[in-house]
């Protein structure tokens, strides 16, 4: 397709992109603890600054401490119109209830922290990687739109959501708070922040995809005998436990080699990327802490399981059911919550104009993601199931380097990386939002 931009509107719009701006930004974005089901302080932020730089700013209030802002850069007319998603809340919160999830070690690096940091070309602080630094690039991409003079006929939305993060109401913990996978964008989508196509900045390298998984969560329980610890002599064998946690070993094996094989038996293909689901146990509970002299009578342990387009929940559901009854410990199997996954239909026009402009901005080939960006489930998915054709197409490390560096990816991002992102985004606006169809 022919650039609607010429190149000297690309260099003006261009020339509205500050990076000393766009990094003090994302340093402020880092300072404002926002853990999934708190994200209403950056909430306010983002909307206050989008109301600073002459926005429509819409602000959906969902729950207490949880909010959406739409931020919206009116067009003329005539234009196809575009959103731009990206979620406030991170994995991390920088406080004392993430040393659930790492060492004390981990937990008490520089980079870990609120007070964001420079050095070497990448911003250091919790949730810069995933992904405040995207939302920053967004954020000053649509400063640069409405401060460049440049005239755009279809309207331009910023999107910016709660709950994208995976998180799910389950037993005791339950309320609007405990909402995530797609949560704040679904609200957003079907509160009015509609639009003709939408590109989710979540993190994929600076790569494109526009196939993602869905999610199934589960819980597994089996039952011991109740009583007291002291009470409790060691068992013939795992199965024939009192102890609830003793017994659910067997059921963890049997999970963990059902779990080795699923990626292969449910490998997506399609010209949008390829999509390898994984499954994990991710959580553990029996007995009380503080009750040590309590034998535990139950165990449950919690799972998220990726599926692939075209894989129903309850397929998944029975495959763990037999597992578990493979392992010979009578144990119940639940599923709390899932959504489908998806390859989006009609991004033909959406993928050709965005593949030019890349090209032409960065004179080099835009990438298909790898397969650990395809596979794991983003926002995407609830743009596509709302009908709104939808590619992925963010920041972040390559892949291969957010695999090996772990927690690392989450709290540094390039700065060289940011700077891209904010200048694709400010063109790619004018490239769609000015054409009467893709």
């Amino acid at each position: 397709m022919s650039a609607v931009l010429e190149q000297k509107q690309v260099e003006q719009v261009l020339s509205q992109i500050d990076e000393k701006e766009l990094v003090d930004l994302a340093c402020r974005l880092v300072a404002i603890p926002s853990p999934t089901g708190y994200e209403r302080k950056v909430g306010e932020f983002v909307a206050d600054w989008f109301d600073g730089i002459g926005l429509k700013t819409i602000r959906q209030y969902i729950g207490a401490e949880r909010m959406n802002v739409v931020g919206i850069v009116k067009g003329s007319g005539g234009g196809v119109s575009l959103s731009y998603n990206g979620h406030m809340d991170v994995p991390y919160s920088a406080g004392e209830d993430d040393l659930l999830y790492m060492s004390k070690e981990v937990f008490d690096r520089p980079a870990h922290k609120l007070n964001a940091f420079v050095r070497d070309g990448y911003v250091y602080g919790c949730g810069i990687g995933n992904m405040k630094a995207n939302l920053a690039a967004t954020m000053i991409a649509m400063k640069a739109v409405k401060q460049s003079g440049v005239p755009l006929r279809g309207d331009l939305l910023a999107t910016i959501v709660c709950g994208e993060i995976g998180r799910t109401p389950v037993g005791r913990y339950q309320g609007l708070e405990y909402e995530g996978a797609g949560y704040g964008a679904r609200y957003a989508v079907t509160h009015g922040a509609h639009s003709d196509y939408a590109i989710c900045v979540d993190n994929s390298g600076l790569k494109l995809t526009w196939v993602q998984p869905g999610i199934v969560y589960l819980r597994v329980t089996a039952y011991g005998l109740a009583g007291g610890a002291w009470a409790t002599g060691a068992a013939a064998g795992k199965h024939a436990s009192q102890n609830a946690i003793i017994k659910m070993q067997p059921v963890i094996d049997a999970i963990d080699d059902w779990s080795r094989t699923y990626p292969d038996r449910y490998t997506y293909k399609c010209e949008g990327g390829t999509v390898r689901p994984t499954a994990s146990i991710t959580s553990i509970e029996g007995g009380a802490a503080f009750k040590a002299s309590m034998r535990p009578g139950v165990c449950t342990v919690t799972m998220i399981v990726m599926i692939a387009p075209g894989t129903q929940p309850l397929t998944i559901v029975r495959e763990i059911q037999d597992a578990v009854r493979a392992s010979h410990v009578d144990a119940e199997v639940e599923m709390h919550q899932a959504h489908l996954g998806f390859e989006a239909k009609g991004v033909d026009g959406l993928v050709g104009v965005t593949r030019d402009a890349f090209e032409r901005l960065f004179k080099t080939k835009l990438e298909i993601c790898d397969s650990p960006y395809c596979s794991v489930w983003t926002d995407t998915n609830s743009y596509i199931q709302n009908g709104i054709p939808c590619i992925k197409l963010g920041l972040g490390l390559s892949a291969e380097e957010r695999l090996k560096v772990g927690i690392d990816a989450y709290d540094c991002h390039p700065i060289a990386t940011m700077v891209k992102g904010a200048q694709l985004y400010s063109v790619l606006a004018f490239e769609i939002c000015n054409r009467a169809k893709l």
